[in-house]
């Protein structure tokens, strides 16, 4: 510096252009919040890193091969498993040994999703339709208040390329697909860009149709029939959501998909795919609990109650734009029960279902903690009255039949969730569920009344 200007010190003035410039650069960075600004910090060192591997001479998978074969790639996914327990210690989280057990038991399950959708489906020209998400699993996985009433499958998509969904329409009440870029943990999260309810004038009449997916529409293809997806990132997910009403008598659609650049070759795993797919796998399992865990702290300020939660917020971790969430925490002490009353609007279908503390479903394999439009017991004005609690005192049947009771299957708290799904009115006038807690020999008299 001092031989390019011939000065022996910089000028006063250069040390305050230079605060200047890194105040605006600061700023830049963090504009979004602290978490998009780490992100794009990240970002431009990958970027320098990347140009000075290649002055180098060094290449992509020279970079990949290495981290597998120094095991850093590997030493950095157990890191990262570790960092996750967090979660658990997230404030107004529960420290009693078996929400913590339950915790950890979350964590695993999490751990072993992102390992079954990126490590075991890492070819986005070859992509596995997969039913990650699914509590009727020999081995159950859960997340985010996941619908009891849902089979929930996704394709991890390269947003780059085109491909061809092909479905057999099934009978299941609700059938969607939509259009998602990101990853949950990533920068900017998960994002909806379309949703497509499936309607019966996209079904061809043996009950078939097929969906175009990509960055840009095909000239012959009819503009229902298609999704978008962004270049970027180039990262993907097509979420499929079966909704039925009662699981026991439907028939679950059957998806298929191909990809237009896709090649014959048989696919050969690389160190590429391995590390990213533990990476994808980090940043969901670092990020998605962390992000419940947050809520959850937030539904205690609404406790027993069920407030209308923020659209914009699940639009942006990957909820369903026609459906309008109820999202809380509840508390009960083993004489008390939650009374919930509701007025169901004209819709489409609606549930609602009990969570434990980490936003999993209660096990509907073997307890009843949910109801939906279609299995209901409603009373004669059509209104629906739910209660919840670990002791259903005795009631004569008249009650019984209008009165639709839900296990805590032995926990003292946890989340739920009230939906209201594809509303034929407006938000302005959306009925919301009223709630009370009660002590439970208050209950036959209430009910009657």
């Amino acid at each position: 510096f001092r031989h390019v200007f011939r000065v022996t010190k910089p000028h006063p003035m250069f040390g305050g252009a230079l605060v200047g410039i890194a105040f605006v650069v600061f700023l830049w960075l963090f504009k979004d919040g602290v978490k998009p600004g780490l992100f794009k910090i990240a970002q431009l060192f990958r970027n320098v890193v990347q140009f000075t591997r290649k002055i180098r001479g060094i290449t992509e998978d020279d970079v990949y091969e290495e981290r597998v074969v120094s095991g850093q790639s590997w030493n950095e996914f157990c890191d990262a498993l570790k960092a996750a327990g967090a979660a658990l210690n997230f404030p107004g989280a529960p420290q009693d040994p078996f929400s913590q057990a339950e915790g950890y038991r979350y964590l695993a399950r999490v751990a072993r999703a992102g390992l079954e959708n990126f490590l075991e489906s890492p070819d986005a020209t070859h992509p596995q339709v997969c039913a990650v998400v699914d509590g009727n699993r020999q081995a159950p996985i859960k997340l985010g208040s996941d619908n009891p009433d849902n089979l929930y499958q996704s394709l991890y998509i390269d947003g780059r390329l085109t491909y061809r969904i092909h479905v057999k329409r099934g009978t299941v009440k609700i059938l969607s697909l939509g259009s998602l870029s990101g990853r949950y943990g990533g920068e900017g999260g998960l994002k909806t860009i379309e949703l497509k309810n499936i309607t019966d004038d996209m079904v061809n009449n043996d009950g078939t149709f097929t969906l175009v997916v990509g960055p840009e529409k095909p000239e012959e293809c009819d503009k229902k029939m298609y999704l978008p997806t962004l270049s970027h990132p180039p990262q993907g997910v097509i979420c499929i959501r079966q909704t039925f009403g009662v699981r026991s008598e439907e028939v679950p659609a059957e998806v298929s998909v191909e990809c237009d650049q896709a090649k014959d070759e048989a696919y050969v795993l690389t160190c590429k795919d391995v590390d990213e797919s533990l990476q994808s796998t980090q940043l969901l399992v670092g990020g998605a609990p962390l992000m419940f865990a947050k809520w959850a702290q937030g539904f205690q300020q609404h406790a027993n109650q069920l407030p209308l939660f923020d659209q914009e917020t699940s639009n942006n971790v990957g909820g369903d734009p026609n459906i309008r969430y109820f999202h809380s925490y509840w508390k009960l002490s083993a004489t008390q029960a939650l009374v919930i009353d509701a007025s169901p609007p004209e819709c489409d279908f609606w549930n609602f279902q009990v969570n434990n503390y980490w936003m999993e479903s209660l096990d509907y394999r073997y307890n009843t903690i949910h109801t939906n439009k279609f299995i209901a017991k409603y009373k004669e004005n059509g209104d629906i009255c739910i209660v919840l609690t670990e002791n259903v005192p005795e009631l004569p049947e008249n009650v019984l039949n209008v009165t639709n009771f839900l296990s805590t299957c032995k926990h003292t708290c946890g989340t739920m969730c009230f939906r209201w799904i594809n509303p034929h009115v407006d938000d302005s006038v959306l009925p919301h569920p009223t709630t009370r807690v009660v002590n439970v020999t208050e209950l036959p008299d209430l009910l009657r009344n």
